[in-house]
């Protein structure tokens, strides 16, 4: 398909609709021309070089998709009030602070040769929030384009992103690095990707943890005739063809969803974090378990775990194989192996390491060298198993579990 085509295809997606439920809270932006105005953007010149800057007031009260935009000052008290390490935590953020960032480029790939056309962010402002976009209308207006976002960043502490560790911000550091000696100088930043958080708990119930899935599946925003972000470069080199300002309506509808979603994401993750009880699935429970098992914030995790044991008959083979790892951790010895026994009852999501774990806590905690020897030799028929199934070369896993054996059997020997 021509690129004439593509863009014919999608003329139906870059018309923002006047009565769109994303109007009710635009506030008109000084007049500059018709199309502009109705996009609500006004001129940022900096020199010879100018760019188009939207900005739209949202009241708090506003909701997008599960919650109201004024939730997230709720989150943040939380957060103050939980003293939780988590790399989420809001602790000690105020709102104002935050800066949730998204870009639109000319390509998906990384280097020099792409480029930012369009930074937009959304932030806290007094009582509303606030979606601004900076728009490079013409390719020779960089610089004018980061005076003109580097204004949004003074006094912020804290980027959220969405992929923008490994993306949006290093693109904007590249761009930056090139203009270095016109722009003001780059903040350095603390940096809130979501899309890892969002990995954590979601990775295994979504095709992809893509913004556009999370949004209607666990944020509820569902988005109408919405520009696809692959089609963002054709649409803006046709309005750098054509000059008209309606080409790029969809893809700043787009973006400014984004911006919008980020802190709905933010919101909904921190209460799953926050008020487990009350807002996460039997599955986020787990992943959240396992998640701050993994920060090292053993005991939170152990609480995690023991509820979900108490809680979700589903799950409770594999919270009590995970919680048992938890106390042996604690050394918490015995707890731990009556939970990996009680698990054994189900076999089918008992793997080697349960096993292993087994032998080695009766070999060295308790003495027992019989029962070791037990449980060394399951370890060993389990993953040979696996081998045949899986159709893999596992020679060093077996030499290592039959030198167990052989020691576990000397040691039983010579007991009697």
């Amino acid at each position: 398909m021509s690129m004439k085509d593509k863009i014919s295809l999608y003329k139906s997606h870059i018309h923002i609709e006047k009565k769109s439920i994303y109007d009710t809270a635009l506030t008109p932006s000084s007049s500059w021309n018709g199309t502009w105005d109705n996009l609500h953007a006004s001129p940022f010149e900096l020199g010879d070089e100018s760019i188009m800057v939207r900005e739209i007031a949202y009241p708090l009260s506003y909701r997008h998709g599960r919650y109201t935009l004024g939730e997230i000052l709720t989150v943040l008290a939380k957060w103050d009030e939980s003293h939780l390490d988590h790399p989420l935590s809001g602790q000690g953020k105020k709102a104002k602070n935050l800066l949730f960032f998204d870009t639109e480029t000319t390509g998906l790939q990384g280097g020099t040769g792409n480029t930012i056309f369009l930074l937009g962010s959304s932030f806290i402002e007094d009582d509303a929030v606030i979606v601004r976009q900076h728009l490079l209308t013409d390719p020779f207006s960089e610089t004018a384009l980061y005076h003109s976002f580097l204004r949004d960043t003074r006094n912020r502490t804290h980027l959220v992103t969405y992929n923008g560790k490994s993306f949006d911000w290093p693109q904007v550091k590249t761009r930056h690095t090139l203009l270095r000696d016109a722009v003001p100088v780059l903040p350095v930043l603390e940096h809130i990707d979501l899309l890892h958080a969002a990995r954590r708990l979601w990775r295994d119930d979504l095709e992809s943890c893509r913004l556009s899935l999370i949004e209607p599946e666990k944020l509820f925003v569902f988005r109408k005739n919405d520009v696809p972000g692959s089609m963002a470069p054709i649409l803006y080199f046709d309005f750098l063809h054509s000059k008209d300002p309606e080409t790029l309506s969809g893809v700043l509808l787009h973006n400014e969803i984004d911006v919008l979603s980020l802190i709905t994401l933010y919101t909904h993750i921190s209460k799953i974090v926050l008020e487990t009880k009350s807002y996460a699935s039997a599955q986020e429970q787990l992943r959240l378990a396992r998640w701050f098992d993994a920060l090292g914030q053993t005991m939170y995790a152990t609480t995690l775990y023991e509820q979900l044991i108490q809680t979700d008959f589903t799950l409770r083979t594999t919270a009590q194989i995970a919680l048992g790892f938890c106390y042996k951790k604690l050394k918490r010895w015995h707890e731990a192996t009556a939970l990996w026994e009680s698990a054994l009852q189900n076999e089918k999501l008992v793997h080697a390491d349960v096993y292993t774990e087994l032998s080695k806590v009766y070999e060295h905690q308790q003495r027992d060298y019989e029962k070791a020897l037990h449980y060394a030799l399951l370890a060993l028929d389990t993953i040979k198993q696996r081998s045949r199934l899986l159709r893999k070369e596992t020679k060093k896993d077996i030499q290592t579990y039959q030198k167990r054996i052989d020691r576990l059997t000397q040691r039983v020997v010579l007991v009697h």
